[in-house]
């Protein structure tokens, strides 16, 4: 069994699930966090750590709001040049595979599948220049925002099951002319970094085995 602790925020449709903090010294700062702010927290014990990966495998890469928000986690992006239609073709850019692909293509990686995004490598991150689309092509991915926000995202490490990422996919292809995204997505879906498993776990028992098998002659060898 995993004990793992989050904040407790009233719901919002548009934010992702808080986080769960299984290990110290996280658990102390969100404890804290809860009691300076006085914000609920709840206690949760998980089967398995599996189980407690699944739930806790981040869904999205951007969000957006009708007011301003400020984060300590997360980097706030405000655009007044843009109108409601761009702003919305952004957000599903964001959200689609080849964003996630050039997102993980600057990551700087920390320990094991942990993973951090510097803020200056947001800003050398291709993204898709919503002020150069027309008003038809917009008229069709603010269309299609407004019909995917109502439907749930699988974490992202199921991309290339997910109903809702495939729609946000083809939204963007047939607007944009792309070809169909669906080999990246399979392919994307596995990477460590996004799953926390080996691309080849064969390979990897293989190397282990022949470990142990080194070790047993070393040791032998020594009595």
């Amino acid at each position: 069994m995993v004990h793992a602790y989050r904040l407790v925020y009233p719901p919002t449709p548009s934010a992702p699930d808080p986080l769960w903090e299984w290990q110290q010294p996280w658990i102390a700062h969100l404890l804290w966090h809860g009691r300076t702010f006085s914000r609920q927290v709840e206690l949760w014990w998980f089967p398995s750590g599996d189980a407690l990966d699944r739930t806790n495998t981040q869904k999205v890469l951007g969000v957006g709001f009708d007011r301003n928000v400020i984060g300590n986690t997360w980097w706030a992006f405000n655009a007044p040049d843009l109108s409601t239609d761009q702003r919305k073709a952004l957000l599903l850019w964001i959200n689609s595979t080849l964003s996630l692909l050039f997102y993980y293509g600057r990551r700087a990686i920390t320990e094991g599948a942990w993973m951090q995004m510097k803020k200056p490598a947001w800003f050398s991150m291709s993204v898709l220049d919503v002020r150069t689309l027309d008003a038809e092509q917009l008229r069709h991915l603010s269309a299609a925002y407004d019909t995917l926000a109502q439907e749930t995202l699988a974490p992202l490490a199921q991309l290339d099951h997910d109903a809702t990422r495939h729609k946000i996919d083809d939204a963007l292809s047939q607007v944009l002319g792309l070809p169909s995204l669906a080999s990246i997505r399979e392919l994307l879906a596995r990477e460590p970094g996004l799953t926390a498993k080996e691309i080849n776990p064969r390979l990897i028992q293989g190397a282990l085995d022949l470990a142990d098998e080194d070790e047993d002659a070393v040791q032998t060898q020594l009595l």
